[in-house]
């Protein structure tokens, strides 16, 4: 979309599958992550609003629409800047809803100035798993295949190519040792 120098996609679809035990095994859980920059088309109804200021419905937030849908077994959830809202069933009745977003960058520095860990809302272990997966599509991205990753481990199973990806090369002095 830009003429920049990314080094990600602007749009990229991964499929995550995991163990389903309760399934007997023989099953997966799926997990698809999908990022389009901004919303390329509007698929659910909230994006739909029009709004005095702007007749043509493609911008809902304050900058443009941005929006997050989960779905799942029992129906999907759509998160905008400023609310949430579920839909159940095939008849997308609508469910739970909610408002409000949190100052996370406020949270965080003031977790940092009363060097206070636990006055941050989530734990430096959430953040990672909420990253990783990210993180493992743009390898998987970069290196053009599917991948098989060991969360035990946190490797790659029998690939030097793309564990070689798991962490950059630093510049030196400014190294970053391992910790194991």
């Amino acid at each position: 979309m830009f003429d920049d120098d990314q080094n990600t996609p602007n749009t990229l679809m991964a499929m995550f599958e995991f163990p389903n035990n309760e399934a007997g095994g023989d099953k997966k859980k799926i997990l698809q992550f999908e990022t389009r920059h901004w919303i390329s088309n509007r698929e659910d109804s909230k994006w739909m609003e029009s709004s005095p200021d702007d007749p043509t419905v493609y911008m809902t937030s304050s900058e443009n629409t941005i929006g997050n849908l989960f779905y799942g077994s029992k129906g999907y959830l759509a998160k905008d800047v400023e609310s949430w809202q579920t839909y159940m069933g095939e008849t997308r009745e609508p469910g739970q809803s909610g408002q409000g977003h949190g100052n996370h960058y406020m949270n965080f520095i003031k977790a940092i100035r009363e060097n206070d860990p636990k006055n941050y809302n989530k734990s430096v272990e959430e953040g990672f798993y909420t990253c990783a997966l990210v993180h493992l599509a743009n390898i998987s991205y970069r290196l053009g295949r599917s991948l098989d990753f060991n969360p035990q481990t946190m490797r790659f199973v029998n690939d030097a190519e793309a564990n070689a990806m798991l962490k950059p090369t630093y510049r030196k002095p400014f190294v970053v040792e391992d910790v194991v």
